[in-house]
């Protein structure tokens, strides 16, 4: 892979970034033309133009027809009612969530149970926004021209024109790969589990960011090892300097974390932050797992690179799935383990039968066209345009004081309401009126953030979904005045 981090475009983009940072450039201000940066910093129009594109897609600029580029925002943009940033552990602990995640989410254990409950917990997308005709279609075509090879066990690294067109959309957003370089999973829990198990042993001590994803917890629990929660803010992630930190001071193995519109907060890390934390990690010999689930679903035109895009010496375990935009039930995620390649397939090897052949070549001849980007687009416009309502629903309904994240992606987002409010006893309450929600302490290891939970909005924002917010809300009150 090459190092981006030496391109001369990228240079002069960080550059406009500082002064736009500075305050040289404001939002609305017209950003220098092709012309005049070919001018001032002697470059091709090529370059230039790269110069200018990238600063669209990193969400600093926009273009606008026959215009050209300008400022669209100050970055990073924060809200005066999001949470505060979080702290870091005082040591590593063992997580303790798995017996906790098995009673939450116990009520979703039937299928009628399932249908009577709300789910604004569980980060998952509605069935109403899936393209059901579509897969069925390419099941069915898969099972005309090929039955006998789709019956058959497949690679055990999964089949190769999923994993060719897995590499040419990577490809889209910064990734040079082959299909070699991706290893096809039983979903995105299955990758970051095999991952690692790939690169740490029982005993060993983990950073997470604080709070994290619940599943990366729950394989910490598994297999024996020790997590350190590293201080986190909502809007530019991990801190670095609190990593330079622990990582110094503790024999830390690996750091897991989810820098492109992360559960829960839903921030996408800067790009120069990203590159910083790949030179702690490359001057540590720190391997990196990378949960880039919600990687695709960005707000607009702000695509985001994911930090694997950076990693030049393959210290990035990239890992993802298509269970938050496409067919959770199919269950296919993969890994870019990168110089991790033969310990994670070790890892793998007792599962060598590999993922179902059928439901491979399915979603291989789906990515075949354009389908699947002109339903990335609906997804994002459709979770972009709703998400102002749904803070806005937040702030009003719930307790004075109450905070709430302001994602860049995705479609979680993180809320805090002041003392004495008590998450597990919320959730408890709100599930007796039907609607599910994840409480904080399962985003975490040593069981903070009894004042949070995860609201997940992955559907339309139909009237019975604000009346499901607006219902939360008057529970948060109602146990606050009880208090």
């Amino acid at each position: 892979m090459r190092d981006h981090r030496h391109f001369r475009y990228e240079a002069i983009a960080r550059q406009i970034v500082d002064h736009i940072e500075a305050g040289l450039y404001r939002a609305g201000d017209r950003l220098p033309s092709v012309r005049k940066l070919q001018e001032t910093h002697d470059v091709s129009a090529t370059t230039a133009m790269r110069v200018l594109v990238e600063l669209e897609q990193e969400g600093w600029a926009e273009a606008r027809s026959r215009s050209g580029f300008y400022v669209l925002r100050r970055d990073p943009l924060r809200s005066a009612d999001a949470p505060a940033a979080t702290k870091t552990a005082s040591a590593p602990s063992l997580a303790n969530v798995n017996t906790l995640i098995r009673r939450i989410f116990k009520a979703h254990g039937t299928a009628e149970a399932a249908r009577r409950i709300l789910p604004l917990g569980a980060a998952e997308i509605d069935e109403e926004l899936l393209p059901h005709k579509e897969l069925a279609a390419a099941v069915a075509r898969t099972l005309r021209t090929g039955s006998a090879r789709v019956l058959a066990y497949g690679d055990g690294s999964g089949d190769l024109q999923l994993r060719r067109r897995r590499a040419q959309l990577l490809g889209g957003r910064g990734l040079t790969l082959i299909p070699d370089d991706i290893v096809v999973t039983a979903g995105e829990t299955d990758a970051l589990g095999l991952a690692l198990m790939a690169i740490t042993r029982p005993g060993d001590t983990v950073a997470v960011e604080s709070p994290c994803f619940f599943g990366i917890l729950q394989w910490i629990e598994a297999l024996g090892l020790r997590a350190v929660e590293i201080a986190t803010d909502p809007v530019t992630g991990i801190d670095l300097d609190e990593l330079e930190r622990v990582a110094d001071e503790l024999p830390v193995t690996a750091l897991a974390l989810n820098p492109t519109f992360h559960n829960p907060f839903g921030f996408a890390m800067p790009t120069d932050r990203m590159m910083r934390l790949l030179a702690i990690a490359e001057q540590r010999r720190l391997p990196v797992i990378e949960d880039d689930v919600y990687g695709e679903l960005h707000y607009g035109n702000r695509s985001r690179k994911p930090l694997k895009s950076f990693d030049s010496e393959g210290w990035v375990l990239h890992c993802s799935s298509f269970s938050k935009t496409l067919a959770p039930g199919f269950r296919i995620g993969w890994c870019v383990p990168g110089r991790f390649a033969e310990a994670f397939e070790r890892a793998r090897a007792p599962r060598t039968a590999g993922v179902p052949t059928l439901t491979q070549n399915a979603l291989a001849h789906y990515l075949e066209g354009r389908a699947y980007r002109r339903h990335l687009d609906g997804l994002r416009h459709l979770f972009a345009s709703q998400a102002e309502r749904v803070r806005s629903l937040v702030l009003d309904r719930f307790p004075e004081g109450t905070r709430i994240t302001d994602p860049e992606g995705g479609f979680v987002f993180w809320v805090e309401v002041p003392p004495p409010f008590d998450a597990l006893g919320f959730h408890e309450a709100a599930l007796d009126e039907g609607i599910s929600t994840a409480p904080g302490p399962i985003f975490s290891a040593s069981g903070c953030f009894r004042n949070a939970f995860r609201l997940s909005v992955g559907r339309r924002l139909t009237a019975d979904v604000e009346h499901g917010i607006c219902r939360l809300g008057e529970i948060a009150r109602r146990a606050a005045v009880s208090s």
